[in-house]
C-alpha cells in the first residue's frame, strides 16, 4: 500500500471514528432527555393519581353533606310548624284568658311540651 492510500484510509478512519463519537453523543443526549422525559410523565401521573384521591374524597364528603342537609332539611319541615305554634303560644299565654283556653286544650300544651317550652303559667 502507498503511503497516500495509507494516509487517505487513516483520515477515512478518523474521521469515521469521529462521527461515531459525534452520534454516541447526540445518543446519550437523547437518553438522558428521554429519561428525563419519562421521570416528568412519572411525576405528573404521581401528582394525578393523588389528585384525583383529593377529589374523590371531597366528592364523598360533598355527598355526604348534601345527604346531613337533606335530612336537616326534612327536620326543619316538620319541626318548622310546631316551632311556630309554640311561639304564638308563648306570646298569647299571656294573657289570662288564654291561659285558660290552654289548659282546656291539653293538645296545645303537649304541643308546647314537645319543644320542650312550657306554656307560661
Amino acid at each position: 500500500m502507498s503511503h497516500s492510500s495509507y494516509s487517505h484510509a487513516l483520515e477515512d478512519a478518523h474521521k469515521a471514528e469521529m462521527d461515531l463519537l459525534a452520534a454516541r453523543t447526540v445518543n446519550e443526549q437523547k437518553e438522558i432527555s428521554l429519561r428525563a422525559a419519562g421521570d416528568v410523565l412519572e411525576s405528573s401521573r404521581k401528582h394525578m393519581n393523588t389528585t384525583n384521591e383529593m377529589l374523590r374524597k371531597k366528592i364523598e364528603e360533598v355527598d355526604r353533606l348534601r345527604a346531613h342537609k337533606k335530612v336537616d332539611d326534612k327536620e326543619h319541615a316538620i319541626k318548622s310548624p310546631i316551632r311556630r305554634v309554640s311561639l304564638l303560644l308563648t306570646i298569647t299565654t299571656h294573657d289570662d284568658e288564654e291561659r285558660k283556653a290552654s289548659q282546656q286544650n291539653p293538645r296545645i300544651w303537649l304541643t308546647s311540651v314537645q319543644q320542650n317550652k312550657t306554656p307560661n303559667r
